[in-house]
């Protein structure tokens, strides 16, 4: 008695043990769903890299790229599995990207490897903070807080510093970032002419606060009393406590204090960046989510609390919130659950239609155990319900009940043919669980190679195969051993009377039945010709396909964010740049109507969003634009309301830099991204703006630019020759200009919530005039001063504002966007590489990448795709030699693979879709789902060849009693991907490629399984036959010295 006998045997016996096993998988994964499973919008990807960050208060782009950044570089770039160096380097502000690779097992030990060779660098910069050094994490925010109107700085403080407590203690909430509101700072504002009538220096004030200002143990003393602590105390409790502070004894012997010589004030450090909302000023409080968090959950406790905290404001404040993901996970998964609900009905319709009603319940009652027992891997996984694992069940949805089909259908024919239910659940089910196993197998061999896509590419598709995999084994499962069992149960005794429709309906199959054998079996006849008159249509069609389709990595799909960025002239300060974002804010805001207008969100200060992760400046400013959903207000695309922002902010580009461009989702780089490298910023520039130009020809091309821009006016100081005779150095005229015009931190001061740092330094007023810095006086080792004009030449440059480095050397970075209707992203970068091939000779030492950002992305996608594709084959044709004990026969199962390609194609062309990066996905898990047919019906095949039936006959016969089953399996599976592939809308458009791919390719190659299949089958015994005088079947046969009873 085989195993699958066995199996079948315990299934119709133990209806209690089966029915509880179904009930815990239902009762478990609902329970885990509901309650236990994060939700959010994509799955959440690490980008395996390393950051190190340095901040150098007050120094160039070019001078801390020669003393922080270059020194960063060489300590870790003979690190273990460092792949790529790249670094930013602003004004005060230095940032390296440690491309790690994905090899390396163990990031947080990397990220202690490069703490330590950081550490171990000479002759680091004084002034310059520690670099911090941090895995760089994807911390997706979830929603923003905004507080907005007008009060006083510091009782906003502590608002804001009540409110993110409040926040922080909430459930599934990692971080609270914090922006638009500087931090609290203590300042001693020293008098120019005090230091001068005393003796005083910056730096021997800031000594003494630091001498005074702390809190020293001393040690333990036993007593009889017991042992007491020791302890200096000198830290003030109150800022004002710093001004008792004495800093030195005056002739008549009294005190000079602190406070008679500066002004001592709680304040907040000079703003980097602030904010805006709905064109007020604002402070947001940007919340992210733990890897375990609900982004749902976490967005409605968020907004709970806002609602409660809203009404203890001052009537001058208000308190509103914006990008909240959450709206886009309810939304992205509605919209999916939509499509694989009404995919569900379909699959019901149809099974109804061609099984009994019995028969089409018990199947369909597959899809729900299999969902829910993949959400319980899911959950023991540690997965989050995404889009992508939303569609992978979408996708899979018809694919569950493909062996339930078999069975059930395998079953129940039997029952007509006048077997007991039980008898006929036992024989259904063990005659075929070999084939069904063999074709799970298939699809899970098709899908398993997709986990090897490299970087965060395979991260982010990852989840497909995954999701898929774990309910086609869940469904197996239910196939074999829930499916015999209920039908046991539930079939009555003897086949009741079929109803008059139910009689016209088989009447209607059985006719289609018939005529289809007929027609295969002049095929069969007439093979040789019917073979090569497909292989002569395929090849047009993929040769149309290969000169008509463009390749593009991701769909463009409607989105309801964008960006207006702004770059303002180099010399803007803080107000300048917020003045005119203001009147830019104003005409955004007039360009929407207010319909379709959810927020504005200004940031003054620094650029998010693709590649601007690292660009601040005090002349960098953004909108981020959130209009309301399609259909919610809003009745136009985002493209053209993007346009309209775009004539409305042109007038502003005279002067300024101002792009508009669309929020990503998802991974992926510019369309447009060209990287040239070499050693002077001057001819970097020179090849960028001939690149710039020749790209801008091109009509698909927008918002071209570059990262090279001028920075700030500089002044630079330099020292005359007798300077050097007085004892002066570079360096320490260069600290006393800092220290009266930046300050110097000289303590900390210390409050329940946070430390605050002390800075000593010149009054505004004295640091920010011109004529201050030519009269500053330096003071020499000898005590004496003398004016910074007696001892230096003060000379107006203009500094650079950013420089960026690849691979250690200087590089230029060009992106700009691109509408792919026109021209893709890789004719363009074809362009231009060919048009500045010849930059290394006319420009010795220098070099350009043009295939770099999506072209890179494709490149890499397409090559492990490949990879995929094939390993998948040789899995899939294993698993068949396996199966037939044969070498030819896997070949004849598998033909329906590149048949089906010619579906793929033909569907993209219909539905007039470029290919991209997941119709490629759905053509490799396409491979695994088409041979599923063709194997069923080949075993078939072999089984009325070992029972003695002639070829042909057995051929057609395998042809009409597979029939039903084959287009049954297939057209639940496109049942369930229909609406997706039709009719979907907003970002579910994202993954229609996928699903175009599959429904074409499979409706192809099903009609491939039932015509080609039976014809290459025989073609190829005809060419055994006449090499070795057997038939593929008779050496199958053969080769088995055990054959199996129940096949």
């Amino acid at each position: 008695m085989g195993m699958m006998k066995k199996l079948a045997e315990f299934s119709v016996h133990n209806p209690v043990t089966v029915n509880l096993i179904m009930i815990s998988i239902l009762v478990m994964g609902v329970v885990l769903y509901k309650f236990h499973m994060p939700k959010e919008v994509f799955p959440e990807f690490s980008e395996n890299q390393i950051i190190v960050t340095t901040v150098y208060p007050g120094a160039s782009a070019e001078e801390i790229e020669k003393n922080v950044t270059l020194k960063i570089e060489e300590a870790v770039s003979d690190l273990d599995y460092v792949e790529d160096l790249s670094s930013t380097t602003q004004e005060g502000f230095s940032q390296v990207t440690i491309e790690i690779s994905p090899e390396a097992k163990n990031l947080p030990k990397l990220v202690s490897d490069a703490q330590q060779a950081i550490d171990q660098i000479d002759e680091f910069p004084e002034d310059a903070d520690d670099p911090i050094v941090k895995e760089m994490q994807p911390n997706i925010p979830v929603i923003t807080v905004s507080l907005y109107g007008e009060v006083n700085l510091k009782y906003l403080k502590g608002i804001v510093d009540d409110l993110e407590s409040e926040i922080q203690s909430i459930n599934g909430v990692s971080d609270v970032r914090i922006s638009g509101l500087p931090d609290r700072e203590i300042w001693v504002e020293v008098q120019p002419e005090m230091l001068e009538r005393y003796g005083l220096t910056l730096s021997s004030i800031s000594n003494v606060i630091r001498e005074h200002n702390f809190d020293l143990p001393g040690g333990t003393l036993p007593t009889a009393q017991g042992e007491f602590l020791i302890r200096t105390v000198g830290k003030s409790a109150t800022a004002k406590g710093l001004e008792d502070i004495p800093l030195v004894t005056t002739p008549t012997g009294g005190k000079l204090r602190l406070g008679e010589v500066a002004r001592v004030r709680d304040w907040f450090k000079d703003e980097s960046s602030l904010g805006r909302f709905n064109l007020q000023r604002a402070v947001n409080l940007t919340v992210t989510k733990t890897r375990a968090g609900d982004a749902i959950k976490v967005s409605k406790d968020v907004r709970d609390l806002v609602d409660n905290y809203r009404k203890r404001l001052p009537p001058t404040v208000d308190i509103g919130v914006f990008n909240d993901t959450s709206v886009y996970v309810k939304n992205r998964l509605q919209t999916l659950s939509s499509s694989g609900l009404q995919g569900l009905v379909m699959v019901f319709i149809f099974l109804l239609l061609m099984l009994n009603w019995r028969v089409a319940s018990m199947v369909t009652m597959g899809i729900p155990i299999s969902f829910l027992g993949a959400i319980i891997i899911m959950a023991w996984a540690g997965m989050t319900m995404n889009m992508m694992s939303m569609f992978a069940l979408i996708v899979v949805l018809g694919l569950v009940v493909d062996d339930a089909v078999v069975i059930g259908e395998n079953v129940y024919r039997h029952y007509e043919s006048g077997l007991s239910p039980r008898e006929a659940a036992i024989k259904g089910a063990s005659e075929v669980s070999w084939p069904v196993i063999a074709a799970v197998a298939t699809t899970v061999a098709a899908f398993m190679p997709l986990l090897l896509i490299p970087g965060t590419m395979g991260v982010f598709l990852g989840v497909i195969p995954k999701v898929v995999i774990f309910a086609l084994l869940v469904s197996l499962l239910e196939a074999l051993v829930v499916l015999p069992s209920h039908m046991a149960e539930f079939l009555p005794a003897t086949p009741p009377e079929p109803s008059a429709l139910r009689r016209k309906i088989n009447a209607f199959i059985d006719g289609v039945i018939t005529r289809y054998g007929k027609l295969l079996d002049r095929c069969l006849e007439w093979r040789y010709v019917f073979l090569a008159g497909v292989l002569g249509v395929s090849t047009l069609i993929i040769a149309f396909a290969v000169l008509h389709i463009p390749f593009r990595l991701f769909q463009e799909f409607e989105g309801s964010q964008f960006y207006v960025s702004v770059e303002a002239p180099p010399a803007s300060s803080l107000e300048e740049t917020e003045d005119l974002m203001k009147r830019v804010e104003r005409s955004v805001n007039n360009a929407i109507p207010q319909s379709e207008l959810a927020s504005l969100v200004t940031n003054v200060g620094f650029l998010m969003g693709r590649g601007k992760s690292g660009d601040q400046g005090e002349n960098l400013a953004q909108i981020i634009v959130e209009l309301n959903d399609l259909g919610m207000g809003r009745l136009r695309p985002l493209k053209a309301v993007m346009d309209d922002v775009r004539e409305a902010v042109q007038p502003y580009a005279a002067g300024n830099t101002v792009t508009v461009q669309a929020m990503q989702s998802g991974p992926g780089g510019d369309p447009i991204y060209v990287l040239i490298s070499g050693a002077d910023l001057d001819v970097l520039q020179d090849i960028s703006n001939q690149v710039k130009a020749f790209i801008q020809e091109f009509p698909a091309a927008s918002d071209v630019k570059d990262n090279l821009d001028a920075g700030k006016p500089e002044l630079q100081v330099q020292l005359k020759p007798h300077a050097f005779a007085l004892g002066l150095t570079n360096s320490m005229v260069a600290g006393q200009l800092r220290d009266a015009f930046i300050g110097s931190e000289s303590s900390k001061f210390q409050t329940s919530r946070e430390d605050i740092d002390v800075r000593v330094k010149l009054p505004e007023s004295s640091a920010s005039q011109l004529d201050s810095l030519m009269h500053f006086k330096v003071t020499l080792p000898t005590g004496r001063k003398v004016q910074l004009s007696e001892i230096a030449n003060v000379a107006k440059t203009k500094g650079i504002s950013s420089i960026t480095r690849e691979n250690r050397k200087r590089a230029v970075i060009i992106t700009g966007e691109l509408n792919q209707d026109i021209t893709t992203s890789k004719v363009l970068s074809a362009a231009v590489k060919e048009k500045f091939s010849n930059i290394p000779q006319r420009y010795p030492g220098y070099s350009i990448e043009t295939e770099r950002g999506e072209v890179e992305d494709i490149n890499e996608s397409m090559a492990a795709l490949g990879s995929a594709f094939m390993l998948g084959l040789l899995l899939i044709y294993f698993i068949l030699g396996t199966q037939f004990k044969s070498y030819l026969q896997p070949f004849v199962v598998m033909a329906a693979i590149p048949f089906g390609i010619d579906g793929v194609l033909l569907g993209h062309i219909v539905m007039g879709q470029d290919l991209g990066l997941l119709s490629m996905i759905g053509l490799v898990a396409l491979s695994g789902i088409v041979v599923n047919d063709s194997l069923v019906l080949v075993d078939f095949v072999n089984q009325r060849r070992r029972e003695g039936s002639a070829r042909r006959s057995s051929l057609v016969e395998a042809g009409m009693v597979r029939l039903r089953p084959i287009v049954l399996t297939s057209v639940t599976t496109m049942g369930g991907l229909f609406f997706l592939a039709f009719f979907a809308s907003g970002q579910a458009r994202f993954l229609s490629p996928m699903a175009i791919a599959i429904f074409f390719g499979l409706m192809s190659s099903t009609v491939i399984t039932l015509f080609i299949v039976p014809c290459l089958y025989a073609v190829l015994d005809d060419l055994a036959y006449m090499v070795t005088g057997k038939t593929t079947t008779e050496r199958a046969v053969a080769a088995s010295s055990t054959p199996r009873t129940d096949p």
